[in-house]
């Protein structure tokens, strides 16, 4: 089946504003700081299984590092690149086998399969990317290796380990896929099919060890991946039942985050173990891959509230440390490894976030995201088009697009207008400017294009205290554009700890945005009213407070009360659809 939109290519991109900045964080603070001997290779040239946990994620680190160095070609990446890979393919047996574990335990030990599979991805992904053979020819050897353990009964082993076969073999459809398409052997696709059945799997969500979240997405999006190649409607189920399931259904929280122990829940318990960060990048790539297969503006819309929220708050502002979960409400702790799945499905997704802002078709090019950036390459049917973006998004909602042409050009530009905009406005050069009454759709432009036109958009960002649902209930939480905000007890003028659970703010007294750079800079707070647990409501609040951005670390409260009276003053979340996802009815 033919894609609504295209990827355009990594290294056609180049992004400034916030994203930009986290790719330069997790480039030069967390990626290049590794210690990448020690952590990573010492498990693979050693193999005597004593990585903790079991498991490395080396092949999950090569799929990052391979993209980042594409991206950046910045010279300490690609020598990084080039050095890593080397000992990769140095490390493999001659039976194809790279990994971790001795001769007796290979296959059979938690996670080495999951470890193989992910190394196969990488691989395909590196050699994708710099196309040398090499590469390619380990990248075959290890997926050979892989299909003998698959092809082995190897059931009882994981009886023993009290793990499903999907869980200890997470990655094996995005191997397989992947090595069917930079291959076109279609053995690689009808191995997997036959091992793992995914092609007719069909699991209801559930909240229990074997409703994994992660494992089920991943799968959900190897399916789609299948549905492009055979068409086969009955492999868009899985991805929408979990499209519904967050959207719908209260499977995603305000601020984008899905999962409490790894596993799905639609209670909205803002603590502990909520939101696993390896549910929010694949959050990220299945809205993605729905996207580009069904081209929704919703996905875009559902996609910066993950990104400017809960996958942002996974960093430490100096880049270093990630989160293994984010939640809410209380403490958050960063993770005590480099290694393993989070810290590197952190790196991968960084990695992509430039593919999510312009997308492709036959004459048309889309924004999906606003930030300042630019694209300089092939638009099909078009050729080559340049895009400057010039925005302080998601600080302000105003955002100018320059197109540069060598020649006038007809097609198509779409705007994604999200669903909490209550009225936009365009202007197209000097002309008068059309103003928009209804988000939730893109807008398009039509025309003859010329070097140098403009768009200016402008996307007004109220304030908006939403309703929360489930254990939320009766509460609110103020979201101003993809933002969501929230009470960092160490930066109010008073001590507010205890209060914490009975403070009732007055939505009416927000004010902002303020400009805040204590966590990013050009960040925005908010500041307003709100009464104490000893205060009486008739008195008025007796608090004067700060709400600063969700990605502030310091953040323990994004949900508070309100007085019965200022009821009329709460909204919906605009990016909750309890009667159905607007994507259905489409």
């Amino acid at each position: 089946m033919t894609d609504t939109y295209s990827h355009v290519s990594l290294n056609s991109l180049s992004m400034g504003g916030e994203i930009g900045r986290r790719i330069e964080l997790t480039v030069h603070q967390n990626l290049l700081k590794l210690n990448h001997a020690a952590d990573f290779l010492s498990h693979f040239l050693k193999k005597d299984g004593t990585a903790p946990g079991g498991y490395v994620g080396l092949g999950k680190l090569v799929d990052a590092l391979s993209k980042f160095a594409r991206y950046t070609e910045d010279p300490a990446v690609l020598e990084l690149r080039r050095e890593l890979m080397g000992k990769i393919l140095g490390s493999q047996e001659a039976d194809g086998y790279i990994g971790v574990f001795e001769e007796a335990d290979r296959g059979l030990k938690l996670w080495d399969l999951h470890e193989m599979a992910y190394m196969v991805v990488g691989l395909v992904t590196d050699y994708r990317l710099f196309q040398e053979e090499a590469v390619l020819e380990a990248a075959q050897g290890l997926m050979g290796y892989l299909r003998g353990c698959l092809e082995a009964d190897f059931s009882e082993a994981l009886q023993k380990q009290d793990v499903t076969f999907e869980n200890a073999t997470i990655g094996l459809e995005h191997a397989c896929m992947g090595m069917y398409k930079v291959t076109g052997d279609r053995e690689y696709l009808n191995l997997c099919i036959r091992v793992s059945g995914f092609d007719r799997w069909d699991w209801p969500i559930l909240m229990k060890k074997e409703g994994h979240a992660y494992t089920y997405m991943a799968r959900c999006l190897q399916q789609l991946e299948l549905f492009r190649d055979t068409g086969e409607p009955a492999l868009l189920r899985q991805s929408h039942m979990v499209r519904d399931f967050l959207l719908c259904k209260d499977g995603m929280v305000v601020t984008g985050g899905a999962s409490q122990l790894e596993r799905w829940t639609d209670n909205q318990f803002g603590q502990h173990a909520l939101a696993e960060t390896c549910v929010t990048a694949y959050s990220l790539w299945l809205l993605d891959s729905l996207l580009r297969l069904e081209g929704h503006s919703y996905y875009g819309d559902v996609m910066e509230r993950i990104i400017y929220n809960t996958l942002f708050a996974a960093q430490s502002p100096d880049g270093r440390k990630l989160r293994y979960f984010t939640p809410f409400q209380g403490e958050r702790h960063y993770f005590n490894k480099d290694t393993y799945c989070c810290p590197n499905n952190f790196r991968r997704i960084l990695a992509d976030l430039p593919l999510f802002v312009y997308y492709t078709a036959e004459k048309r090019m889309l924004v999906n995201l606003y930030n300042a950036s630019a694209f300089d390459g092939e638009v099909p049917g078009v050729g080559r088009v340049r895009f400057e973006q010039q925005t302080d998004y998601p600080s302000d909602g105003r955002v100018n697009i320059r197109v540069g042409l060598e020649e006038a050009r007809e097609f198509e530009l779409k705007l994604r207008i999200p669903h909490w905009v209550d009225e936009a406005e365009i202007r197209i050069n000097a002309e008068a400017p059309l103003r928009i009454t209804r988000g939730g759709t893109y807008y398009t432009i039509h025309r003859t294009w010329q070097d140098g036109d403009t768009v200016n958009l402008t996307l007004p960002m109220q304030v908006k205290a939403v309703r929360g649902r489930q254990m939320q209930a009766r509460h609110v939480a103020l979201v101003r554009g993809p933002l969501v905000f929230g009470l960092n007890t160490t930066r109010q003028n008073m001590y507010i700890e205890p209060d914490l659970d009975f403070l009732r703010v007055d939505p009416g007294s927000i004010e902002g945005p303020i400009s805040d750079d204590q966590v990013r800079p050009g960040g925005v707070m908010l500041r307003g009213k709100a009464w104490s647990k000893k205060s009486a409501v008739l008195g008025g609040p007796d608090l004067d407070l700060e709400f600063s951005e969700f990605v502030d670390p310091g953040v323990r409260s994004i949900y508070y009360m309100t007085p019965d009276q200022l009821d009329d003053r709460i909204e919906e979340d605009a990016l909750h659809f309890p009667g159905g996802c607007p994507c259905c009815s489409d």
